[in-house]
């Protein structure tokens, strides 16, 4: 059978590597997990292969799944996040977007983007013909630069999504001189324009048409858009099918007639649907599971494997908990972990994960020199038990550690975290609560944790790693006098270097201002104490094909050019 090893994973695939990568995000991969998308071998995954365009059948549909009930299909407000990484890629257009693996923009809907002035403050963007999806009440009419401008401007009005700091903070206005042209003002430079972290955002930029946009329009229940994929039915969240837009901008594409996403809860269940040729495409949880697909299904699939771009971590509240405000607390609970027991406890491999520093690894082009790194992850639960004794902690105290439930490995996770900070004299209880009815929408971005263990989703630039540190953070009481931070944490030296190298348009300058970045969290002991990134691992029937590799981050998401082979598996 052929596997498929990513780029970056064949160069780093051993722990020493992985370290080497690690020198170097509210929201958890659960997202990711929840609504079929990601690089954990989906349809993001895989490698791309030329293809005769005369070869491909038009005529399938890609059958996924998702692992959990989408209460709400709104892509404004607290649960925003979710139809966002879901549907943003398919059913809405954008203008541009930002490939993790070049770092250089690539126009959509946009044709021409012309920056005015030397420290990009303004941006006059030229737009193509395009169409709205054939619904009511927008029928298909062509998309202007007012819908575009309406878009902008609902996310700025936006004070529940994490994420839109960019909206709130940088943008200071949208033109609209003709059909056809947006003109962008910022009130600052900002290196991030073009990026998820600015205007490019798969969660902020999905364009929507004025009507949808407008007061009392129920958008819980359906989507419009103007992507290449349109929603035909949505079941209570829990089975959704896509058909392709024929009005779609670009000629002959999509390469899928449609696409069905079903719930299936469990990850037994999605392996078990996969095996009967039910879905096309399944996540796997580790080494072991990819190998024992292996074995069952032969050459009749792929398997691919990928160093994920999402990656787990742990947040302390320093105001629940006023000790872990002294970083010698802090630094008690990093020594306390040991990364690679998390690894071989929860991937069931060595091998199946590397340790993430303040930036995730898959960033590699912010990697510190693994020397710096190393004292980082150093595990050393004695000099752990020597600083709480330093500093008095308080070891009669029992601390809640709270994970999200969706599948076995977050509860995992924390019970194995709960075990060694009990080695160090700590007294831990866990609990687990509802990602979508509690966790996401309130006890993360309120803070309402003792500390808390989740996986952050798959980021394709700095900008979301960092911006948890500051006080304007994605998460965090907006009516705070401090600043915006959901773990009481406001380090305004720490926010001041990260704006300025957000600041900075100069791409090498930016990239050892972000390493300083780095240097300063890692000095700080800072409270969101980031622990591995997991190695992905999916499978996917011979018969879909055209997929893009995931070196390409979140661009995937926006192809094209994937299909069925209906003559391997019928339409």
């Amino acid at each position: 059978m052929a596997r498929v090893y990513d780029k970056y994973l064949r160069q780093r695939i051993t722990r020493r590597r992985l370290l080497q990568a690690s020198g170097v995000t509210a929201v958890g991969a659960g997202a990711v997990a929840l609504v079929g998308c990601g690089d954990s071998g989906t349809s993001t995954n895989g490698a791309a292969t030329a293809v005769d365009e005369g070869e491909v059948t038009k005529n399938g549909i890609l059958h996924i799944s998702h692992g959990a009930v989408l209460p709400t299909l709104d892509t404004f407000g607290a649960a925003a996040l979710i139809p966002n990484v879901a549907f943003g890629g398919s059913v809405f257009d954008h203008l541009f977007y930002v490939p993790l693996d070049t770092q250089k923009v690539e126009l959509l809907l946009a044709t021409n983007v012309e920056q005015v002035d030397e420290q990009g403050l303004e941006y006059v963007i030229t737009i193509q013909d395009s169409v709205f999806h054939d619904k009511p009440p927008v029928n298909g009419r062509p998309v202007l630069a007012s819908d575009i401008k309406a878009t902008y401007e609902a996310y700025a009005a936006d004070d529940l999504a994490p994420g839109l700091g960019w909206h709130h903070d940088i943008l200071e206005s949208i033109d609209v001189p003709d059909d056809n042209t947006v003109i962008i003002k910022q009130n600052q430079p900002y290196a991030w324009f073009f990026h998820p972290g600015g205007a490019g955002s798969l969660g902020s930029s999905n364009i929507h048409p004025v009507e949808v946009l407008a007061e009392g329009y129920d958008r819980g229940n359906s989507l419009i858009g103007s992507g290449r994929m349109m929603l035909t039915e949505n079941r209570a969240g829990e089975f959704f099918r896509l058909d392709k837009h024929p009005g779609w901008r670009i000629e002959g594409e999509p390469w899928l007639a449609g696409s069905t996403s079903s719930l299936i809860g469990e990850s037994a269940q999605a392996q078990a649907s996969f095996q009967a040729g039910d879905i096309d495409t399944v996540g796997l949880s580790n080494k072991l599971e990819a190998d024992q697909m292996e074995s069952r299904m032969g050459d009749s699939i792929t398997v691919t494997s990928t160093f994920s771009r999402a990656y787990h971590a742990l947040m302390l509240q320093l105001d629940r908990v006023p000790e872990f405000q002294d970083p010698r607390n802090r630094r008690a609970i990093n020594k306390a972990i040991n990364r690679q027991e998390l690894i071989q406890g929860i991937e069931f491999d060595p091998e199946g994960g590397g340790p993430s520093g303040p930036i995730p690894p898959a960033q590699a082009v912010y990697a510190l020199p693994q020397d710096e790194m190393d004292e980082y992850f150093r595990y050393d639960p004695e000099e752990a038990k020597a600083l709480f004794e330093e500093t008095g902690f308080d070891l009669d105290r029992t601390y809640n550690l709270i994970f999200y439930i969706l599948g076995d490995d977050q509860q995992k996770r924390a019970q194995l975290l709960k075990e060694q900070f009990e080695r160090v004299g700590m007294k831990v209880r866990i609990e687990g609560q509802d990602l979508l009815a509690k966790w996401l929408p309130q006890t993360l971005p309120n803070g309402d944790y003792d500390m808390t263990a989740y996986t952050q989703l798959p980021y394709d630039d700095p900008h979301f790693p960092m911006s948890f540190y500051t006080t304007r953070s994605p998460l965090g009481d907006i009516e705070d006098p401090r600043g915006r931070n959901n773990m009481a944490y406001f380090n305004e030296v720490l926010t001041a270097a990260i704006d300025d190298s957000e600041q900075e348009l100069d791409e090498e300058v930016r990239v050892e201002k972000i390493k300083d970045v780095v240097r300063m969290i890692v000095a700080d002991e800072a409270p969101m104490i980031n622990l591995y990134s997991s190695v992905s691992y999916g499978a996917r029937h011979n018969w879909y094909k055209g997929t893009l590799p995931a070196s390409r981050g979140s661009f995937a998401l926006f192809n094209g050019r994937s299909w069925i082979d209906t003559n391997l598996r019928g339409s």
